[in-house]
């Protein structure tokens, strides 16, 4: 497979994934579309959930180190908690 047919399927892959997250509103809902996509990168699951809120940038607060499971749950918990749909629909 030529690397645009590997990025163009690999596109279409996480599409199908974003699709499915929105209609999401628990971690278990979450993990179920990771697991059935195969995607397990967290910096990959985290990405893919801004897509899905609509953020296109971010900036961090200075603070304590924190790992990339910690900044995982606290977008899932963002995710879940679902204000940004308004935004994303106003």
């Amino acid at each position: 497979m030529s690397d645009v047919a590997s990025t163009l399927k690999s596109a279409e892959h996480f599409k199908g994934a974003v699709e499915r997250l929105y209609s999401c509103t628990t971690r278990e809902q979450i993990s179920s579309v990771f697991s059935r996509y195969d995607i397990n990168d967290l910096v990959d699951k985290r990405e893919l959930l801004y897509q899905c809120m609509d953020i296109e940038s971010y900036f961090d607060v200075p603070h304590e180190e924190l790992s990339a499971e910690d900044e995982y749950d606290y977008t899932v918990s963002v995710f879940i908690e679902g204000s940004w749909r308004l935004l994303a629909n106003g």
